[in-house]
């Protein structure tokens, strides 16, 4: 008898484990997780800061799954679906797809990160990835997640500042 309390007690934590580590990662967002952003560049012609803003794409997506979709001289449109990974715990470690895009016009361009979805990575009991994503994509619903994406799509949005103010024309 002692012996099956000992395992029913086991099955339980085990149970229990499980169910913590697969919680759901706090409240729910309300409404669209989404990004803008209005900088005005009054010293690039339009053509000049296409050409720095699709060079600022190649040197920001580094995971291999990141690609510009769509970039168009014409219409001042560059967009691009960007990879990332973030990490709320140990246990909660998700790989993140981003829709960026930029539009250019009348010395400004606005950039704007919509529609992440998530993979979670299937982790070991110590934290450490074990390969492979458990599930299929999902909507970000959960404003722990969404806080994290925006410090992250604040960063990109300051490094696409950053690398258009920059000159590089000498070498």
């Amino acid at each position: 008898m002692a012996k099956k309390s000992f395992v029913a007690i086991l099955l339980c934590m085990a149970l229990a484990f499980v169910l913590f580590a697969c919680a759901s990662t706090g409240e729910p967002v309300e409404g669209p997780v989404t990004y803008n952003e209005v900088v005005d560049v009054a010293d690039f012609s339009t053509a000049d800061l296409f050409t720095k803003v699709n060079m600022w794409f190649v040197d920001a997506f580094k995971n291999a799954d990141s690609v510009i979709q769509f970039s168009d001289k014409e219409s001042g449109t560059i967009k691009g679906k960007y990879v990332s990974d973030i990490a709320l715990s140990s246990y909660q470690q998700y790989q993140v797809t981003t829709i960026i895009t930029v539009e250019i016009k009348d010395s400004k361009y606005r950039i704007s990160f919509t529609d992440p979805t998530y993979q979670e990575y299937q982790v070991n009991g110590y934290g450490v990835r074990m390969g492979g994503f458990s599930g299929v994509d999902k909507h970000v619903a959960y404003q722990a997640m969404a806080d994290k994406l925006n410090e992250e799509w604040t960063v990109l949005a300051k490094s696409l500042k950053d690398s258009v103010q920059s000159s590089s024309g000498n070498w």
